[in-house]
């Protein structure tokens, strides 16, 4: 499973996850924050540990809190670091940017859930880590940055993956719409490869399972000539007998792929 981080959109009331991803932060998430919604995460962590235990006290929990206000400022912020590091994401970015406007009220708030990923090293470590990043796009430092790495060039990479697979997002981002369907194809050729290796593999028990029938079978015929012509000794005939014997039980175990 991993360590799952989430972006959701909520109210005092509601919350509904938009995006989810697996052991790293996603690079156009860290676009959206700054020092103070870090800093104020920073006062929920210390609050759920100075609190820890005092059930009338202790915070449910604590979250990256994203305002609207905030939201814009950061998204233009974002948006020119991806510019200017990333160019060939820059339209992925766009309406990854435009599609949370256009779900994002007023009233409601962009939360990002990452307290899994402490469990990596610590919350002490997470801190530092989201500081340094901040920092890093700020400065369009793209190197520096921790939660992302080259090696991951799919769109997944930078948004995340659409909350439980609802695919709203793809009806907004062409590139998205391509990655899902890639990736889909890439499932369906796993499938389909599988399928093909499982059913050679029955085939080749089969074959197998009918030469074992077949060599019982020699076995005992040649069991019966031994004891008729009596050329062959008590514990030779029997010793046969049960190999054979043997060998046809395995073999139609084999071919009613009951065995490998």
């Amino acid at each position: 499973m991993g360590h799952r981080v989430y972006l959701n959109i909520t109210t005092k009331e509601t919350s509904e996850e938009i995006f989810e991803a697996n052991n790293t932060i996603p690079l156009f998430w860290l676009t959206l924050l700054n020092r103070k919604i870090i800093d104020d995460f920073e006062i929920g962590l210390n609050l759920l540990e100075v609190n820890k235990g005092n059930k009338e006290r202790e915070p449910e929990y604590s979250l990256l809190k994203i305002g609207r206000e905030h939201f814009l400022e950061n998204a233009e912020t974002g948006k020119k670091f991806i510019e200017n590091s990333f160019p060939t994401h820059l339209q992925l970015y766009n309406d990854f940017i435009y599609y949370l406007k256009l779900i994002f009220k007023s009233n409601q708030f962009i939360e990002v859930d990452v307290l899994e990923i402490a469990n990596f090293s610590s919350p002490s470590a997470l801190l530092h880590d989201l500081r340094n990043d901040v920092e890093a796009i700020k400065n369009n430092n793209p190197k520096k940055i921790i939660f992302y790495s080259d090696k991951f060039k799919t769109p997944f990479s930078l948004t995340g993956y659409d909350g439980f697979f609802k695919n709203e997002f793809k009806i907004y981002s062409q590139d998205y719409n391509a990655e899902i369907i890639k990736q889909e194809q890439e499932r369906k050729s796993d499938i389909e490869r599988k399928e093909s290796r499982n059913r050679k593999e029955k085939i080749s028990r089969k074959i197998k399972g009918i030469l074992m029938i077949l060599f019982g079978c020699i076995l005992l015929g040649t069991c019966a000539i031994g004891i008729i012509n009596e050329i062959l000794s008590t514990s030779m005939e029997i010793g046969t007998a049960i190999f054979g014997f043997l060998s046809i039980i395995t073999g139609i175990a084999k071919v009613k792929n009951r065995i490998d």
